[in-house]
């Protein structure tokens, strides 16, 4: 399973990611059009938002999400949703929806880190 993240997320390799104002410029975000960002949201509002809400900061059924998906890799998420993790199940989504999903919330909750530096 490990091979097929990784070749899925190859083309959006955030290594290199940072959370500068430019979030075109040698990203997860390069390539990716305004449709790929709204279906990444609502891939996780149909996915996700019941365990962990719709802005990601939990709830009764699951976890705060906001810092671990800023500080993970697009493929790490990825892999938690095609595979489950701790106690959170696959969410039975395509890789190809688990990228959408993916990259909709580092594209949400990139400031989130930077926020969170300030304090």
């Amino acid at each position: 399973m490990v091979r097929t993240v990784t070749r899925i997320c190859q083309d959006y390799d955030d290594s290199d990611y940072d959370d500068s104002d430019d979030k075109d410029s040698g990203s997860v975000f390069e390539n990716r059009t305004p449709g790929d960002i709204v279906e990444g949201e609502r891939l996780y509002q149909m996915h996700c938002s019941v365990c962990h809400g719709v802005g990601g900061a939990g709830s009764s059924i699951g976890p705060d999400i906001l810092e671990d998906v800023a500080e993970e890799s697009v493929e790490d998420l990825v892999e938690v949703m095609l595979e489950g993790e701790d106690d959170m199940p696959a969410i039975g989504v395509t890789s190809q929806e688990a990228l959408a999903i993916a990259t909709w919330l580092k594209h949400v909750f990139a400031d989130f880190a930077e926020e969170d530096e300030d304090e």
